[in-house]
């Protein structure tokens, strides 16, 4: 008599099918949490924090312009021609596809479709291997952390990627077979043109493979995968250099200049905090039996974490997906899987309800960004005259800057600025005077538009410069003054 999935060895221990009720309850779980942070997002223009997202979307309109992938600079007036790589062209074109749709409230829909379905992969790992009420705490926990750290940027579109890669290598670990190659090549090309971390995807599957590899099971079809997404992410525009850009990024000295990739701070009490807190005194305190490579796995994330806060995120899908195992033989809660399809009914209604929220957001008065990034009052006083004019603009204002049809001196994109040029801007915009001045004559600036809080303001008063604009947002200098419109 041929052996099933709950006595075969190397799968995981299961129980009986579950009951009718339980189904249901797996169902909720699977589909409710997952349509309402889509509907969160939706209504969330709170993801527009910086000037990053409107070069992407500058990006992306250019190359719908254009039909054509970037490969030199067309938007700063520094850079001008210099090679650059559009390592998240896919992103991009999307976000640009979006915006060209619906305007901001495409990029809102775009990206709670996109969290959306990050949180439903998380769900279907989590209904493996807990019951529905557990899987439901653990899911909220992670989702609202999520939630509030969400931005407009490549790296959130590549979330759903990334979980339904690390639900496939769980899988394939827990029935002792290597991940499907036609669905890994697939995730993996996806991946790759749509953000740098898709190398992350290597290091999952290398530790999960080497696991494998150590039971002596399916090697051979572990090595073919392997030989298969390797091939699959060098289906991009740059090829084979393509596989390189994500260790030259990080290699940049100067990334430590840029918020995003500073240290985490635990200075106030945050969602993520409190899911970190939560996860770890579970952990210790029902003794849950964390397999080497699960334990190395989270660590390695949770230090890359502290080191760069970015890597919260990925830890929030990673670190909820595997560790729900260990937790389901911890609760004694591990289950049969909730089976696909859902119910027809359920999806039904799912659909339904993504439509009617799709059309509340389109039909609802636009809610544009504005503030710190997006100075649409402080640019308008700007003289049509003085735009065509070189500027010298704060790292967050660039973006924006691009996105208007202007040329900035300096925006989001360091690995093509290089170290040089932005550890010198950084520095001038320090406030010293010397290097400020240095960078002024060398580049003919003709104005500045900067956060009131730059210590460059200081310097530039000190200079002589007049100021021809100034508000909450930014304060714009000019080198000589402007008459009067």
């Amino acid at each position: 008599m041929g052996s099933t999935p709950e006595n075969r060895p190397g799968l995981i221990e299961i129980g009986p099918a579950r009951p009718r009720h339980e189904n249901a309850q797996a169902a909720f779980v699977a589909i409710v949490p997952a349509l309402f942070i889509f509907g969160i997002m939706a209504f969330a223009p709170s993801i527009i924090v910086d000037g990053d997202p409107y070069w992407h979307i500058a990006a992306g309109r250019w190359m719908v312009q254009h039909l054509a992938i970037p490969h030199s600079d067309p938007f700063s007036y520094t850079f001008a021609g210099a090679p650059w790589h559009a390592h998240e062209w896919l992103s991009e074109v999307v976000m640009g596809v979006a915006y060209l749709w619906a305007g901001w409230r495409g990029i809102y829909l775009l990206f709670g479709l996109a969290i959306g379905l990050t949180v439903f992969a998380m769900a279907r790992t989590l209904l493996r291997y807990l019951h529905p009420m557990a899987a439901f705490v653990f899911l909220i926990l992670a989702a609202m952390a999520l939630v509030v750290d969400v931005q407009a940027r490549p790296q959130f579109l590549a979330l759903p990627v990334l979980a339904l890669w690390t639900a496939a290598l769980l899988a394939a670990r827990n029935s002792d077979k290597a991940p499907h190659p036609a669905a890994m090549a697939v995730l993996m090309m996806l991946w790759a043109n749509l953000h740098g971390s898709f190398v992350l995807g290597f290091v999952l599957f290398a530790l999960f493979a080497a696991e494998t590899f150590a039971k002596r099971v399916a090697r051979k079809q572990w090595l073919i995968v392997s030989i298969v997404i390797i091939v699959a992410a060098t289906i991009t525009p740059e090829g084979l250099s393509g596989l390189l850009f994500p260790i030259r990024l990080m290699s940049l000295k100067s990334l430590s200049l840029i918020n995003e990739w500073k240290v985490l701070e635990l200075s106030f009490v945050r969602p993520f905090e409190i899911w970190l807190l939560a996860t770890l005194a579970f952990a210790f305190l029902t003794g849950a039996r964390i397999p080497v490579v699960t334990g190395v796995l989270f660590l390695g994330i949770l230090y890359e974490t502290f080191l760069h806060k970015r890597y919260a995120d990925v830890l929030l899908v990673v670190g909820t997906m595997i560790l729900a195992e260990p937790f389901g033989r911890s609760l004694k809660t591990v289950s049969a899987p909730l089976r696909l399809p859902l119910p027809v009914g359920a999806m039904v209604l799912a659909m339904a309800v993504v439509f009617a929220v799709g059309a509340a957001r389109l039909v609802l008065p636009r809610a544009e960004p504005e503030g710190y990034q997006a100075f649409v009052s402080a640019a308008s006083h700007v003289p049509s005259a003085l735009r065509r004019q070189p500027v010298l603009n704060a790292w967050g204002f660039g973006g924006y800057l691009i996105f208007d049809g202007e040329r900035p001196f300096i925006d989001g994109r360091a690995d093509m600025y290089g170290d040089d040029f932005v550890e010198t801007f950084f520095h001038a915009e320090s406030g010293d005077r010397a290097a400020l001045t240095a960078l002024l004559a060398r580049y003919g600036v003709a104005w500045t538009i900067l956060p009131p809080a730059s210590p460059a303001n200081t310097a530039l008063d000190a200079l002589g410069w007049p100021v021809l604009y100034r508000d909450d947002a930014a304060v714009i200098h000019v080198r000589e003054t402007i008459p009067p419109k």
